[in-house]
C-alpha cells in the first residue's frame, strides 16, 4: 500500500500540531490581554484628566457663581429640552 499515512507518526504529528496551535493561541490570548489591559490604563488617565478639568471648572465657577457649584457634590442642575430641571450626579470612585 504506497503513498499511505505511517500510522507509527500519527499520533506524533497531531499532538506536534496540536501544541503548535496551542501556543499560538496562548500568545495571542497574551497579545490581545496586554492591549486591553493598555487601553483601560489610557482610558484610566483619560478620566482623571477630565475629572481634574471638572474640579477646576468647579472652582471657577464656585468663585463667580457661589452656589453654582453645589458645594463640590458633583451634583448640578440641568434644563432639560422641555425647560423643566433634571438632577445630574457625577460617579464616585
Amino acid at each position: 500500500m504506497g503513498g499511505g499515512v505511517d500510522d507509527s507518526r500519527l499520533p506524533y504529528s497531531s499532538r506536534a500540531a496540536a501544541g503548535r496551535l496551542l501556543s499560538e493561541a496562548r500568545s495571542e490570548a497574551e497579545e490581545s490581554t496586554q492591549t486591553a489591559r493598555r487601553e483601560v490604563e489610557d482610558l484610566a488617565r483619560q478620566r482623571d484628566a477630565i475629572t481634574s478639568q471638572l474640579g477646576q471648572l468647579r472652582e471657577m465657577l464656585g468663585g463667580i457663581m457661589p452656589g453654582a457649584a453645589l458645594a463640590g457634590n458633583g451634583v448640578a442642575d440641568a434644563k432639560s429640552g422641555d425647560g423643566t430641571t433634571d438632577k445630574i450626579g457625577a460617579s464616585t470612585k
